[in-house]
């Protein structure tokens, strides 16, 4: 879907509650890749040691390790693809949105200036973009949304 969502769709969400939801979603990846960078750096100490001294032996403080990390990393490989397939469906401003208003974090007026609109317009760029991002990452609460269709409602006898 390489479109802008419409007003009328991007009025019904609290883009305020969605940034955040979404931040915190990239709060905890950052994390996770954190984490998986201090396991390697154990886990190779650990491994180095056991190497240097035969007398060493790996005990379960080494395996654990090596299994957070292990699953951290599958984690982490998982939330990049699917960051990767979520940027094939951005449009080129909401890429823009989505490497400078999510990843870095950079205010309102630097990402007007990024994509050389204006505010007005990047609010709302900026708005479809986050609304994309925590409706692919399940984040938003849907059933307080209400879709209705342009055609009659057809009774079923």
């Amino acid at each position: 879907m390489k479109i802008l969502l419409s007003k009328d769709y991007l009025d019904k969400f609290e883009i305020r509650e969605v940034v955040k939801s979404v931040h915190k979603k990239f709060d905890e990846y950052n994390y996770k890749v954190y984490l998986a960078k201090n396991y390697f750096g154990k886990t190779t100490t650990r491994i180095k040691e056991v190497v240097i001294s035969p007398s060493f032996t790996i005990n379960d403080s080494v395996l654990n390790t090596t299994i957070k990390r292990e699953e951290l990393l599958k984690e982490i490989k998982t939330f990049n693809s699917k960051v990767k397939y979520l940027k094939s469906t951005l449009t080129d401003d909401e890429k823009i949105i989505f490497k400078f208003g999510i990843e870095q974090r950079l205010t309102i007026d630097e990402l007007a200036d990024a994509l050389a609109k204006s505010p007005k317009t990047t609010k709302k760029i900026r708005k479809s973009c986050y609304i994309k991002v925590a409706l692919y990452f399940n984040l938003l609460n849907t059933s307080k949304v209400t879709y209705r269709s342009n055609r009659a409602n057809i009774q079923s006898e």
